[in-house]
């Protein structure tokens, strides 16, 4: 595998993570899954711009090309969906990392695996949520 670094997303790989994200929604769609992502063309640019705003957003560069985007929180409530959930809850109460919004071009593998070993960097846990398709 050729070398990968992930960094902070700036507001110059906004129109490669837009096309990276109109490619996860069709991959998505033609997968069984057309609503995820789909009808609202989710994730809006004002939310990736907002994130890149944040510093909550990152991608993944192979050879000077961006070949994955996620988004990241880090703390005890990153995610506030997460602090009430039913049934056994989770393992650990502790910080936690939480992803969303992650997508690959075309061809690239391994982008998940990367994230959440990044993520696990920052924190002991990960959560990343997930959609009934």
């Amino acid at each position: 595998m050729r070398q990968r670094i992930i960094r902070l997303a700036n507001k110059d790989d906004i129109a490669t993570m837009m096309a990276i994200f109109a490619y996860a929604r069709s991959f998505m769609a033609s997968y069984g899954n057309p609503n995820q992502w789909g009808p609202n063309q989710w994730p809006h640019q004002d939310v990736i711009e907002n994130d890149i705003e944040n510093k909550k957003s990152y991608v993944i560069v192979e050879e000077d090309q961006i070949i994955g985007t996620f988004y990241l929180e880090v703390g005890e409530n990153a995610e506030p969906c997460y602090i009430h959930i039913s049934g056994e809850g989770w393992k650990n109460d502790g910080p936690y990392s939480v992803i969303h919004r992650i997508a690959s071009k075309q061809g690239s593998h391994g982008i998940l695996k990367e994230a959440v070993a990044f993520a696990l960097n920052q924190a002991n846990h990960v959560r990343i949520d997930t959609h009934k398709d």
